[in-house]
């Protein structure tokens, strides 16, 4: 194993034997502003039931009736 330093403030490379890259080395000023951005697989998707749960509480809503009356259309 070799570790490759070009700039103390910089990624560091680890490289096995032949050269190739196996590892990288990442300093904790970089990671910890790293972890400040916005991962994209983190986001709330785009339809999320949450965030409509309970807007029919207390309204003349009755979901079993829609659903019967629509699987009446269907036949």
């Amino acid at each position: 194993m070799t570790v490759i330093i070009e700039n103390e403030d910089a990624v560091q490379y680890v490289l096995d034997a032949k050269g190739n890259k196996t590892a990288v080395l990442i300093p904790i000023e970089l990671w910890n502003q790293r972890k400040e951005w916005t991962n994209p697989f983190e986001q709330e998707p785009v339809f999320s039931p949450k965030k409509y749960r309970g807007i029919l509480k207390g309204k003349a809503f009755s979901g079993r009736e829609e659903e019967t009356t629509m699987r009446d259309e269907w036949l």
